[in-house]
């Protein structure tokens, strides 16, 4: 169970991270 919940976690940091990248480019692109 506590190592499920760590995989979520680190999932959703994982898509947060991506997130922000996205947003980075597309504001260093303007």
């Amino acid at each position: 169970m506590y190592q499920l919940a760590r995989d979520l976690e680190f999932e959703a940091a994982a898509q947060t991270r991506d997130e922000i990248g996205k947003l980075r480019e597309r504001l260093l692109a303007v």
